[in-house]
């Protein structure tokens, strides 16, 4: 393991990331990590936003089953309710998350901990 700059623990090198949500934000960051070397896997409530990076074979589809296996787990949506829709799918049985809550909320902790053990999730 690599060592953090700037801390004194084993820094975990980065290699799959999981990108739920690729709009107008999460589409550039999740191309932008494409183009580092890293291998991205994306889920959106939009298919069509989320075509637009797996039909170029650029990435691919990110299902809950996934996120155990990644090292990372990004989320860029406006709440924790359509971050469950896109990556748990519409019968998910929905969390009390309100429009505009981020990290905090309390909604968040909810899907995440339906999610495999191991997964790491940046909010």
């Amino acid at each position: 393991m690599e060592r953090s700059a700037f801390m004194d623990t084993p820094a975990k090198v980065l290699r799959r990331i999981g990108f739920v949500g690729v709009g107008m934000m999460g589409a550039p960051m999740a191309r932008c990590l494409l183009r580092a070397g890293f291998e991205v896997l994306v889920a959106d409530t939009d298919a069509t936003r989320e075509r637009q990076l797996t039909q170029s074979g650029e990435a691919r589809h990110l299902t809950a089953e996934d996120a155990g296996g990644l090292d990372a787990l990004i989320t860029m949506l406006p709440n924790s309710q359509i971050v469950e829709r896109a990556l748990l799918g519409a019968g998910s049985g929905g969390t009390d998350g309100t429009a505009g809550e981020g990290s905090g909320g309390g909604a968040t902790s909810g899907w995440a901990r339906r999610l495999p053990r191991g997964a790491v999730v940046i909010d």
